[in-house]
């Protein structure tokens, strides 16, 4: 069963992003600690095994991805060491996301809960 992740990305600095890819690749110069992750975002795009679309905010400081992986790629991507939430926030970012199976069932993680 396919797994759907759902990332809400925000560029905390004020910044105005023209573009999805302007904002992503903003983010992965800032952190550099999810370097694994996107050469595994990148593979299974290649693989056919993940696909994804973005929507930049009408105000261009952020982006919400939309990922759809296939379960052998959902395991490996969750198996990465990658990225801590903190690497996010102390580089000027939020970023929330939420997961579900096209069983209906859901997880979601905000990395600003009780801040």
């Amino acid at each position: 069963m396919a797994m759907t992740q759902k990332i809400t990305i925000t560029d905390n600095s004020g910044d105005v992003h023209s573009t999805s890819d302007s904002i992503m690749t903003k983010m992965e110069a800032n952190v550099s600690s999810m370097s694994s992750l996107v050469a595994m975002i990148e593979s299974s795009t290649a693989e056919g095994t993940l696909v994804s679309e973005s929507v930049l905010s009408d105000n261009g400081k952020g982006v919400v991805i939309t990922r759809v992986w296939d379960d052998a790629s959902w395991t490996n991507f969750q198996a990465l060491e990658g990225a801590e939430s903190s690497d996010f926030s102390d580089a000027g970012w939020t970023v929330v996301t939420e997961n579900s199976t096209h069983m209906g069932l859901r997880t979601r993680q905000d990395d600003t809960f009780g801040e």
